[in-house]
């Protein structure tokens, strides 16, 4: 169901089984712009309530997928929305051409998001090419697989599988980003953009959002990527050693 979280902010949230037993769930986050547009991040599966609930907030203009690796039910958003912008990260039309793709995930923020949310691509990892977002008026960062937020696991299965990747805990980083990076100064250099911008919740797409102290929380998760970035880019209180 559709759960407010701020003003023109909202989630939904749901289980998503993995095969041998495995929960990470699965989240989409929605953002009403400042004229009235809906800008729907990683879309979900929606039955038809979800989705008359997402229409009473505003018209549906814009469908992200944010990384190469979450696009799985944009088909089903863009049938729902046929008229809405999709946005797709980068390479992601050439893996998905079954899927319409209007325009590509950059830096800086587009000006039809309304200037009111950040863009920031998290470079050196192409297998992946993430896309970050900050909602500046609620100071959230939006993510996708760039961290999980596993305080506890729902069960055996999910514990073990997280515990093998270091994502447990609370907000962590998994360290299959340990493969998938081939460039550690350019993923250094975009932890550090993220980190300069100002938030203070995390919305992440697998696991709990984390409603406060969020900004030295991300920190000390990207604590693997943020090494070499450069000292100007991170907020005070960054504590990379």
């Amino acid at each position: 169901m559709l759960e407010r979280v701020s003003e023109d902010l909202w989630i939904v949230t749901q289980r998503q089984r993995l095969p041998g037993g495995v929960e990470l769930g699965a989240r989409m986050t929605v953002i009403r712009l400042p004229g009235g547009e809906l800008w729907l991040h990683s879309p979900t599966p929606l039955d038809d309530r979800s989705a008359a609930a997402i229409d009473e907030l505003g018209v549906v203009r814009h469908l992200v997928a944010p990384s190469r690796l979450h696009h799985l039910y944009l088909g089903d958003a863009q049938r729902r929305w046929p008229a809405a912008t999709t946005w797709g990260a980068p390479g992601l039309a050439a893996k998905r051409p079954d899927l319409r793709f209007d325009e590509v995930l950059g830096e800086p923020a587009t000006p039809r998001w309304g200037g009111v949310i950040e863009a920031v691509a998290i470079d050196g990892a192409p297998k992946v090419s993430e896309t970050v977002f900050v909602h500046r008026p609620t100071g959230t960062l939006i993510v996708t697989d760039l961290l999980f937020s596993f305080p506890r696991a729902p069960n055996l299965a999910t514990r073990l599988l997280l515990w093998m990747v270091g994502a447990l805990g609370g907000l962590r980083q998994s360290r299959a980003w340990w493969i998938f990076t081939r460039d550690r100064a350019a993923a250094a250099a975009s932890a550090g953009r993220i980190l300069a911008l100002p938030f203070d919740r995390v919305i992440p797409c697998h696991g709990e959002v984390v409603d406060h102290g969020g900004h030295p929380a991300v920190a000390a998760g990207l604590r693997w990527m943020l090494r070499g970035a450069p000292r100007a880019q991170l907020q005070p209180g960054s504590d990379l050693s």
